[in-house]
Order: structure tokens, then C-alpha cells, then sequence
């Protein structure tokens, strides 16, 4: 009995409308075959990470955009609704996308926008300090909606709360 409620403690579920879509069990997703797809909606950010003030990489993130990235690299079928710059930054986050199993047909392109980037400033613990540039003409996001169905999951993060990072258009403070 013991072992049983300890599998129990382990084992995750989530439900929507009295469907079981999917389980986290010993870190492994197991999706079943109620869900069509995960529809994420969210920025793209290329982060370039610091330690010791020095760049050490560039990668690709956003809070909902690691989620989407790593369901899709679980197979799972996943779209990403979002906007990027006409630059390489903005190509190269799309093909990031696409070679992680991520539908980015839903990113739009802007001509006139630059993909945002991040500087992360990693101290002793590995704990970031951001700085975020951003340069968008317009305020609001502008997206083609892609094919919703009634079990479909719609995914999206909204950070609240006091944060350590600095917002800055066209560069400057």
C-alpha cells in the first residue's frame, strides 16, 4: 500500500473538461490521443547570456517560448503565435523553432521591426540580471490565428510581480 501512494505523490495529472491530457510522471510527458494541439502565445527574445561580463552564448527564449520549445522536442504537436524582427536575429529564432518540432508558421515578420534582444547577466549563482532592448513600430501583437479546436490547449505566461531587469527602446534608457 506504501508503494502505491508514493506512485500516487508522483504522478501529475492534468484535466480539462473531464479529459485526461496528460500525465507527468518521473519527468516524462505522456500525451494522449484527446489533445490535437498546444497553441503558445508569447514573445521571442534572442538572450545573450554574460558571466563575469563577458558573453558566453546566445540563445533563443522566452517564458512561453521554452515551454512550446520543449513540447516540441517531446514530439508533441505545438504552434507558437508570435512576432520577430525582418533581421537574422528573427530567422535564426524561427529555424530554432522549426528544428525543435515547433509549428512558427503564427510568428509574424514584421519589415520595419528588429527582434528583440536580451542581455542576461549572470552573478556567482547563475541568477540574471536583464537588460531588454526592444523596437517595435506598433503596440500590439498582430497574428493570423491558426486552427483552434475544442481540445486544443492554449499556453501563455504572464510574469507579475517586482523583476530585476531594465526595458529600453531603440537602445537608449
Amino acid at each position: 500500500m506504501a508503494t502505491n501512494k508514493k506512485r500516487r505523490e508522483k504522478l501529475f495529472v492534468v484535466r480539462l473538461n473531464y479529459t485526461i491530457f496528460a500525465q507527468l510522471k518521473w519527468n516524462t510527458i505522456v500525451i494522449h490521443n484527446q489533445m490535437r494541439k498546444v497553441i503558445g502565445i508569447g514573445e521571442t527574445v534572442l538572450d545573450i547570456i554574460f558571466k563575469d561580463n563577458k558573453p558566453v552564448e546566445a540563445v533563443p527564449g522566452g517564458s512561453t517560448f521554452n515551454a512550446i520549445t520543449s513540447l516540441g522536442r517531446c514530439g508533441v504537436d505545438v504552434t507558437f503565435i508570435s512576432e520577430a524582427g525582418n533581421d537574422h536575429v528573427g530567422e535564426y529564432i524561427i529555424k530554432f523553432l522549426q528544428d525543435n518540432g515547433v509549428n512558427a508558421d503564427n510568428v509574424s515578420i514584421f519589415p520595419d521591426s528588429k527582434s528583440p534582444v536580451s542581455l542576461a547577466f549572470l552573478d556567482k549563482n547563475n541568477d540574471a540580471e536583464y537588460i531588454f532592448y526592444k523596437d517595435h513600430p506598433h503596440d500590439q501583437l498582430e497574428f493570423t490565428y491558426p486552427d483552434i479546436q475544442p481540445n486544443d490547449i492554449v499556453l501563455w505566461i504572464v510574469l507579475c510581480g517586482e523583476s530585476s531587469y531594465t526595458s529600453t527602446s531603440n537602445g537608449t534608457s
